[in-house]
């Protein structure tokens, strides 16, 4: 079925909604990707669902991230990934509300106005109307027009990035519907994607750049860093590090040494290999294009990287990156042979960036340290508030506590056919009592949450704060912000091998 949405932004200052077409089989997380789109956002912040009436009657059902476990007051009821927008809302009338920034509070009312059946012939997501343009990002609500396009611009736009089939200003390249429903078989070759690759490694990029002459682009403010590599005689391709995820991995990379960054890195590559060094996929994928290719070290394969995961095939919005990537490639290239210069920026402190304007790309030089400052403001506190003061009102007890997280050696597989993971295993052990308080193993989840997670089960189960912690500096990254907050000594240790001892890593 196709739900016609009417999506109003609950706001005071002037009306803001938007009249959408989405098909009914979609994930609230694509629903949530489609209203990022359709109100402009940038998903830098959290968000969640409340189902207010369902089937035609009246419900109080929340559906949130992924990531909130148990480190959010009242978790969510339901996986926004796992439930789909037709089994909640479904009839005329029924609606619900979706929030997102929980500092600005922008709630958005969901009406279903009508129910249509699909056909072939219909578009979506698609926008059928727009009133008004969204508030800026972090501008706690107040107006400002400047620069505003009409709404009848505002629609073009919102269908053109639906059209694109994945939205250019966001990190994640999650499909508009669930990866299940797609019909892989039926999908087009990747035919340009190949044909480009034939055609960078006839462009030969990595004659006239190095690894470390890293360049970005802006499109729409969604960034993407490339690494051209091959001059030092190294495997030859493309590194690329999407989103500012990308550029946390691209910097932890050239400016400190992580004994984790296999397991943290967030990259694409796109690489030249020998034919026997392809695996059947990598060699269905160019075989399926007809795009003949001959000779050692020419043959396309690709991998992604996220973290927790191992290396894995590409899906098909990852494909799409790669084929806007490869385009931005040859034409640097081209320039570069014509007299542009590419500086290194962890030399230099400049990063050469393309910016996307009307139709062309405008040329910079960007201080790194302003992707820093980007990154910085897209890092959501995953402290809530709430638990936080529960936690400093627990007592401290004269006890210190080893506690550390290390991931698995091995991968896992939870089921034939899934992408294998690194478990994450976080254990807590009192010098008090000689026990371990804590012991879990996680799957493939930011490693700062399950540290968070692990600790709040300690300590709340425990009903005792420990006076001193002692974690390794690495640990301690992820973890600096939130002991801020709690009467907690923390004390700095390279390793620690109690565990190993106990046999519990």
């Amino acid at each position: 079925m196709i739900l016609e949405l009417r999506v109003t932004l609950l706001y005071e200052e002037k009306p803001v909604w938007r009249r959408l077409r989405v098909d009914d089989r979609m994930s609230f997380l694509g629903l949530h990707e489609v209203l990022q789109v359709a109100f402009d956002w940038t998903n830098s912040h959290l968000h969640h669902f409340m189902i207010y009436q369902s089937g035609g009657l009246e419900d109080e059902t929340s559906i949130g991230m992924e990531d909130d476990d148990s480190l959010y007051e009242g978790s969510f009821e339901r996986k926004e990934k796992d439930e789909s927008v037709g089994d909640w809302l479904n009839r005329v009338n029924d609606h619900a509300v979706y929030v997102y920034d929980f500092g600005d509070n922008w709630a958005h009312e969901i009406v279903v106005e009508n129910v249509y059946e699909h056909d072939e012939e219909t578009v979506v997501p698609y926008c059928v109307e727009v009133m008004g343009t969204a508030p800026d990002e972090d501008s706690r609500g107040e107006v400002n027009d400047a620069g505003r396009i009409s709404n009848d611009e505002l629609l073009k736009k919102i269908n053109h990035l639906f059209s694109e089939g994945y939205h250019q200003t966001l990190g994640s390249y999650d499909t508009f519907f669930d990866p299940e429903i797609e019909d892989e078989e039926e999908m087009e070759p990747s035919y340009d994607l190949i044909q480009l690759m034939k055609d960078l490694h006839n462009a030969a990029p990595w004659e006239v750049l190095h690894s470390d002459q890293v360049f970005a682009i802006d499109q729409q403010g969604f960034m993407v860093f490339v690494s051209v590599m091959g001059a030092a005689e190294m495997e030859k391709g493309l590194a690329i590090y999407p989103s500012m995820e990308g550029w946390r991995t691209l910097s932890s990379l050239f400016r400190e040494e992580d004994e984790e960054y296999r397991y943290k890195q967030f990259a694409i590559t796109a690489t030249f290999n020998d034919r026997n060094e392809l695996d059947p996929i990598d060699y269905g994928l160019v075989k399926d294009t007809g795009i003949p290719f001959r000779g050692k070290g020419r043959w396309p394969m690709f991998r992604s990287y996220e973290p927790g995961y191992i290396p894995w095939y590409l899906n098909e919005h990852e494909k799409s990156l790669v084929t806007f990537v490869v385009r931005h490639v040859l034409d640097v290239t081209k320039r570069i042979r014509e007299g542009l210069e590419v500086i290194a920026p962890f030399e230099t402190g400049y990063m050469y960036t393309r910016v996307a304007g009307d139709g062309f790309y405008e040329e910079h030089g960007v201080e790194i340290t302003e992707f820093d400052r980007m990154l910085e403001e897209e890092q959501q506190s995953i402290e809530n508030e709430l638990l936080i003061k529960q936690l400093q009102a627990i007592p401290v007890v004269d006890d210190q506590i080893e506690f550390v997280g290390t991931y698995t050696s091995q991968p896992i597989v939870e089921k034939p056919g899934d992408r294998p993971f690194f478990g994450l295993i976080v254990a807590g052990y009192s010098k008090k009592n000689g026990l371990f308080l804590v012991n879990e193993t996680y799957g493939p989840i930011p490693k700062t949450l399950a540290l968070q997670d692990a600790f709040c089960k300690m300590v709340i189960e425990q009903n005792a704060m420990p006076a001193q912690v002692t974690i390794t500096h690495t640990d301690y990254k992820y973890l600096e912000r939130f002991f801020n907050a709690l009467p907690v000594k923390v004390r700095k240790v390279k390793e620690i091998g109690r565990f190993r001892m106990f046999g519990v890593l």
